[in-house]
């Protein structure tokens, strides 16, 4: 009714600057300090990057690991980190119900076939050969399988001593078709495991994949770290790929399948051994050391305390705005290679009172960073919203707020087995800028 009593030319005005001001306002809500003010300048712009640092390395508190994209196999001698390695446990369904053999059927071979996953990096060396050993497991597999899980009740029945990485394609032969797949890992299991499945005594087992998994409850597939030499490897394995499976070959032509899918119980095992002293010394110090050690599998991550941020900010009350805040990590040089690349990615979180992982305010607004610049070689965090929550919680509520982050490497997206030494010299391999401007 407010635009039929205006005249036609300011109606279109008002609708045309209306949608102006609401698009704007969107910007401004998905951006924070710098882009509201974009001429800051003059605006009376300041800089603050004069900090106390406190950093240290400490270990990672175990992880659900049945969820992930890929699953790490194979195993890593490194001279800065210690020997680690990855195991998977898996637990396979039938592809197609019924049994499929008869009870005059002769076994040819059985095979556990694993797709390797190309999208997450190879970390190691890929000429070295890995020794690994399949089990059948003989317990009740868990829902949720964790970083730090124990096996127990294992039953060999296969081994594998070779790369476990590969771009080059693999041939699969069903029946009279042949058919290219992505690099795959091949391992003969033993006969004896394609008897147990053939044996007609089981028949009533392949009835649906509920009484199956009762009766093959899973393998678990474990690198024997003992018959390392070199520096090993880690692989991705795509485990949920079509044409990951174990497979039964019988009476020359046939073949029966079971397949690890989104309903199979699932996981990554990790163990690390053998870390170094100028790595596990910093577990117990809570002071500043200028070489801090981040590392995959649960390994080990990387605490950043700033004791004097809060004093840094309060001085100026509520007289400023954070423009932009920002968080530099610089691994030390010599650190990286070929075989150990740096992450693709980091992850930052707050740490409350307690010493918990908090999200970082600025994570909701997809623009927190923490990727590699591989032209700088760095990585850097924009934690502007961060920063503004700890001067309006001391400004407005008093609260004096978590002053600590830590850095990590991310469990997953990427899925990877990669570490990090950060150069955590003031300034040099670690840097808070924040721009403010000083309101008049």
């Amino acid at each position: 009714m407010f635009l039929n009593r205006l005249p036609k030319v300011n109606a279109l005005v008002f609708v045309v600057v209306s949608i102006f001001l609401f698009g704007t306002c969107k910007n401004d809500l998905s951006e924070i300090g710098i882009n509201i003010n974009p001429d800051a300048s003059e605006l009376n712009q300041k800089t603050l990057d004069s900090f106390q640092w406190i950093c240290t390395s400490s270990p990672v508190d175990s992880f659900a690991t049945n969820n992930l994209s890929s699953f790490l196999l194979g195993t890593i001698q490194d001279p800065y980190f210690g020997v680690y390695s990855a195991s998977i446990v898996g637990q396979a369904r039938l592809a197609s119900l019924g049994r499929g053999f008869t009870d005059t059927s002769q076994l040819d071979s059985i095979v556990l076939y694993l797709v390797i996953d190309n999208n997450d990096r190879f970390i190691g060396d890929s000429n070295i050969n890995i020794d690994l050993k399949v089990f059948e497991i003989t317990e009740d597999l868990d829902s949720v399988y964790y970083s730090n899980t124990k096996l127990s009740d294992l039953s060999q029945i296969g081994t594998y001593s070779g790369p476990i990485f590969s771009n080059d394609s693999s041939i699969r032969i069903f029946a009279k078709d042949t058919i290219t797949t992505s690099p795959t890992l091949k391992i003969k299991l033993d006969p004896s495991f394609g008897n147990k499945l053939m044996d007609k005594s089981n028949e009533n087992k392949f009835e649906d994949n509920t009484v199956f998994t009762e009766f093959i409850k899973g393998i678990a597939l474990i690198p024997d770290e003992n018959q390392l030499s070199g520096y090993g490897g880690i692989a991705s394995i795509d485990l949920r790929n079509f044409y990951s499976e174990i497979v039964v070959y019988f009476d020359s032509i046939k073949s029966k399948s079971l397949i690890f899918s989104n309903y199979s119980k699932l996981g990554n095992l990790y163990t690390i051994k053998n870390q170094p002293a100028q790595l596990t010394q910093q577990f117990e110090d809570t002071v500043h050391f200028e070489e801090t050690y981040m590392q995959g599998l649960g390994g080990s991550q990387i605490k950043i305390s700033i004791p004097n941020l809060t004093d840094s900010l309060v001085k100026f009350g509520q007289n400023i705005v954070i423009n932009q805040a920002s968080l530099t990590l610089q691994p030390k040089e010599g650190f990286e290679s070929s075989n150990f690349p740096l992450p693709k990615r980091l992850n930052l979180f707050s740490l409350d009172s307690a010493g918990n992982r908090t999200i970082i305010e600025d994570f909701f607004t997809n623009s927190l960073g923490g990727t590699l610049n591989e032209n700088e070689n760095n990585y850097t965090f924009m934690i502007t919203r961060e920063i503004q929550k700890i001067l309006n919680d001391l400004n407005f509520q008093g609260v004096i707020s978590s002053k600590r982050f830590v850095v990590s490497i991310p469990s997953d997206n990427p899925l990877e087995a990669t570490r990090m030494v950060l150069d955590s010299r003031k300034n040099i391999g670690i840097k808070l800028t924040i721009r403010y401007t000083l309101l008049e």
